[in-house]
């Protein structure tokens, strides 16, 4: 995993914190109920979750495609 991608994912965590704990004031300005900056925050990673788990299994079977085929022509 490159640098850049590392300091990428960081960023992404300290923002996601950070609206964890300041993004109530903004969803209880908008009329939503206490606590809502917590369970957008949990969505988003959950979503955020859900497709890292799907985008690596397609990079697992293409690896596994790429070794198979390798050992084969051997």
């Amino acid at each position: 995993m490159s640098l850049r991608l590392k300091l990428l994912i960081a960023a992404a965590a300290l923002g996601l914190s950070a609206f964890a704990i300041f993004g109530d004031a903004f969803f209880v300005g908008i009329g939503l109920p206490s606590g809502s900056g917590r369970i957008v925050t949990a969505a988003v990673l959950l979503i955020v979750g859900v497709i890292w788990f799907i985008w690596s299994g397609f990079s697992v079977r293409r690896t596994m495609r790429n070794v198979r085929n390798r050992s084969s022509e051997d």
